[in-house]
C-alpha cells in the first residue's frame, strides 16, 4: 500500500498496520534530530532524469523507518525562490527602518515589532533565513538591524523524507514504489478533468461500474503511450502531451457552386517540432491525413 502525504496521517497509517498492510509516503513533518546510517547514499534519478541521492536515517520518530531524499534540482529551485522572497524580504524590512528617521513615521518600538510581525507572516519562507534585531531607547525604535545566516544555517533545501513501514533496506525498491503512485496520481488527475471521471453522478451500479470501467481502460491508453515515449527519452507528462498535440489542427471550409451543389475541403495543419518528435517516438505518420474534398448536392 503506497499513500500521498495528504492522507498519510497517523491515525491512516495507524489503521494500515493494524490491517496488516505496509505503507510507502512522504513525511508530512521535516525532521530535525537524525542521523545518517554508516551506509553511503545510492544514487538513482528522478521520473526527469535527474540526480537525486537517497539514504537511510536513524531517526526517533517510532518503529517507521525514513529515508532521506536529496535532489539537487530542487534545491537549486527552492534556493531562486527563497532569492525572490528574500528580495521582497529585505524591501520590507529597509521600509521599516527608513521610517525610523523620517517625520511622521512609525517610531515606537511596539508599533515597529508589530510592522515586523507582519512581515514575517507574509514572508515565512525568508524569515528563517535571517536574524533581525531591533535598538531601543525608552519607548522609541532607533535602528533596525538584520543579518542573513551563512550557508550553513540554510540546510534543508532539496530534501525532503519518505516514511515507510516496509522491512526492506532497498532504497531504489522504496523510491520506485514511492514514484508509481505519484505516476497513477498524476495521470488519474487528467483523467478526472478531461474524461470527468469525478464526479460520479450515476445513482445505480449498473451505470457506475460502466463509468468507471471507462476511466480504467483510459489509463491503460495513457499508460501505455507514455511508456513507448519514455523508452526514447521522452519524459513528458499526460498534461503536458495533451498540450502539445493540441498545438496541430484540423478545419472545415465549405463553398458553394453555381450549379447548387456544396464542397467541403478538410485541411490539417503542419506538426511542430515537438509534435514531430512525438509522432516519431509513437511510429505514427506526420499527417493524419491530407487535404480532403467532397462535394455533396444541397439537400
Amino acid at each position: 500500500m503506497v499513500m500521498d502525504a495528504g492522507i498519510a496521517t497517523d491515525d491512516n497509517l495507524k489503521l494500515l498496520k493494524s490491517e496488516g498492510y505496509g505503507y510507502v509516503c512522504v513525511s508530512r513533518s521535516r525532521l530535525k534530530d537524525y542521523q545518517f546510517c554508516e551506509m553511503e547514499p545510492v544514487h538513482m534519478e528522478d521520473n526527469h532524469g535527474n540526480p537525486i541521492d537517497a539514504r537511510w536515517i536513524k531517526a526517533e520518530e517510532g518503529e517507521d523507518q525514513y529515508l532521506h531524499i536529496h535532489s539537487q534540482m530542487k534545491a537549486v529551485k527552492e534556493f531562486s525562490i527563497n532569492d525572490h522572497f528574500c528580495e521582497r524580504y529585505e524591501e520590507e524590512l529597509d521600509n521599516v527602518a527608513q521610517a525610523l528617521h523620517k517625520k511622521g513615521g512609525i517610531k515606537k518600538y511596539g508599533k515597529v515589532m508589530e510592522r515586523i510581525g507582519r512581515i514575517k507572516e507574509r514572508y515565512p519562507t525568508a524569515n528563517k533565513h535571517y536574524e533581525v534585531e531591533v535598538e531601543k531607547e525608552d519607548e522609541l525604535a532607533v535602528a533596525l538591524h538584520w543579518k542573513r545566516k551563512t550557508l550553513s544555517g540554510m540546510c534543508g533545501e532539496g530534501e525532503y523524507f519518505l516514511r515507510t513501514s516496509l522491512e526492506q533496506k532497498d532504497e531504489k525498491l522504496v523510491w520506485d514504489i514511492y514514484n508509481t503512485i505519484r505516476n497513477i496520481e498524476e495521470v488519474f488527475r487528467v483523467l478526472k478533468l478531461d474524461l470527468k471521471i469525478r464526479p460520479d453522478f450515476h445513482q445505480t451500479d449498473e451505470n457506475t461500474v460502466p463509468h468507471l470501467f471507462l476511466g480504467v481502460l483510459a489509463y491503460s491508453i495513457v499508460n501505455t503511450v507514455r511508456r513507448k515515449l519514455k523508452k526514447q527519452g521522452i519524459h513528458y507528462s499526460w498534461s503536458n502531451i495533451i498540450r502539445i498535440m493540441n498545438t496541430q489542427k484540423t478545419g472545415t471550409i465549405s463553398m458553394k457552386k453555381s450549379d447548387g451543389k456544396k464542397v467541403y475541403m478538410r485541411l490539417c495543419s503542419k506538426p511542430t517540432m515537438e509534435v514531430q518528435k512525438i509522432y516519431e517516438a509513437m511510429g505514427y505518420k506526420m499527417m493524419p491525413f491530407y487535404r480532403k474534398k467532397f462535394v455533396f448536392p444541397e439537400s
